[in-house]
C-alpha cells in the first residue's frame, strides 16, 4: 500500500498514500469486495470512504487476507511487511494509515448528514460537522469504530470531549449511547442512519497475545522472549518491569502501541523508562486501570509528532519517554507558579 519512498514533509507523505490507496490498493479491493465490482477504478476509493459498510468489508479483506496485497505491503527497503505496526515504505504503519483511513471516512460522513434533507440539529452545516470531527478525531484508531461513526453523528463536540478517550475504548453503539445520555447535555436527534452492527466489524488486534484474554492486563510471560534479549536488557536497566507490567492496562498498551506503531520490544523498553522517571504510584494511576486515558492518548500523539515508530532505536524511544515526562512537569510548575 505503500511501496514509494519516505519523505520528511508529511504533506507529500499523506499524498502518496493516497496516491497508492487510490491506485493499486483500490485494485485489488475491486476484486476482493462485491460491492466494488463493476465501479470504475478511478472511483474506488471515494465510492469506499462514502460508504461505512464497504469501508468495513474493505479494512477486513486487508487485516485478513494480506496475501493479496504482497506487493505493495512492503517497507523503505522493498522487504515485506508482516505485521500492522512496523513503519511501510512511507514511514507508516498499517494501523496509523488505516487510522488516516477511518478518520477521512468519519469527516466525509459527518459532513454528507449535515449537507443532507434530513439532518441532525447540531450537524446543519460543514463547518459544525468540521467541529465536531475535530473533537473526536484523536480518538479514531480501530477498524471497530467505522459502524460507529453514524452514532458518533448524534453527539454535539461538547459530549464528544466530555466522553473523550472513552470514545476508543466503547465498541458497542448502545452502550455509546447510554454514555451521551448521562452526558448531562440534551440532544434531540432523529433516528442513525442504517449501517453495518458493530459485532459485524473486525476487531483485529495483533497485540491481544500480549494482553490477558480478556483484554485488560498485560499477559507477563507473553514477554519472556522480549525480556531476555541483550538489546532490551541493556535499555532496562535495574528497573523492575515485570512488577511495572503487572500494573499496566489492556487499552492503555493499545493506545500506545496502536498509536505509535510500536513493536514489543519497544513498548516494554517505554514502559520501562516510564515507569523510572514517574515513580510507581504515578505510573500506576496512568498507565493501569482505568488509567489516564487522555494523558495516554497525549502520549501517543507526542509520539507520533516526534515520528517515532516501529523503526525508532530502543535508546530513542527511552529519551522519548523521558523527554515528554520532563516537559508535563515543566509545564505543570509554570502554571502554578508565578
Amino acid at each position: 500500500m505503500f511501496a514509494i519512498t519516505a519523505n520528511s514533509d508529511a504533506s507529500e507523505t499523506i499524498r502518496r498514500i493516497n496516491k497508492t490507496l487510490k491506485g493499486p490498493v483500490s485494485v485489488i479491493l475491486s476484486g476482493a469486495v462485491v460491492d466494488l465490482s463493476g465501479i470504475p477504478k478511478a472511483q474506488i476509493y471515494d465510492h469506499i470512504l462514502g460508504n461505512l459498510a464497504i469501508l468495513s468489508k474493505s479494512l477486513k479483506v486487508l487485516r485478513t487476507d494480506r496475501r493479496r496485497f504482497l506487493d505493495v505491503l512492503v517497507d523503505a527497503k522493498g522487504k515485506k511487511v508482516e505485521d500492522d505496526t512496523s513503519p511501510l515504505a512511507c514511514g507508516r504503519s498499517i494501523n496509523q494509515v488505516v487510522g488516516m483511513v477511518i478518520r477521512t471516512a468519519t469527516k466525509r460522513y459527518f459532513r454528507a448528514v449535515s449537507e443532507g434533507p434530513s439532518t441532525y440539529p447540531h450537524l446543519t452545516s460543514q463547518d459544525q460537522a468540521d467541529r465536531l470531527y475535530e473533537a473526536i478525531r484523536d480518538y479514531l484508531m480501530h477498524d471497530w469504530q467505522v459502524p460507529l461513526v453514524p452514532t458518533y453523528a448524534e453527539m454535539t463536540p461538547d459530549i464528544a470531549r466530555r466522553i473523550g478517550g472513552d470514545l476508543a475504548l466503547i465498541q458497542d453503539p448502545q452502550q455509546l449511547r447510554d454514555r451521551i445520555a448521562k452526558s448531562g447535555i440534551s440532544v434531540d436527534t432523529p433516528s442513525p442512519v442504517p449501517t453495518t452492527t458493530a459485532q459485524e466489524s473486525v476487531d483485529y488486534d495483533p497485540f491481544s497475545i500480549y494482553l490477558s484474554l480478556d483484554g485488560g492486563r498485560v499477559n507477563l510471560e507473553s514477554f519472556d522472549e522480549i525480556l531476555a534479549r541483550g538489546d532490551v536488557k541493556k535499555e532496562l536497566g535495574s528497573t523492575d518491569i515485570k512488577t511495572a507490567l503487572k500494573t499496566v492496562g489492556g487499552p492503555s498498551a493499545r493506545f500506545l502501541v496502536y498509536g505509535m506503531g510500536l513493536n514489543p520490544d519497544q513498548f516494554v523498553v517505554i514502559l520501562s523508562a516510564a515507569f523510572e522517571v514517574m515513580g510507581a504510584e504515578v505510573f500506576s494511576r496512568i498507565m493501569g486501570l482505568p488509567g489516564d486515558r487522555e494523558l495516554v492518548v497525549k502520549l501517543a500523539q507526542y509520539g507520533m509528532a516526534k515520528n517515532i515508530n516501529g523503526q525508532t532505536p530502543l535508546s530513542d524511544c527511552s529519551f522519548f519517554i523521558k523527554n515528554f515526562v520532563s516537559q508535563a512537569v515543566t509545564g505543570k510548575s509554570s502554571k502554578s507558579g508565578p
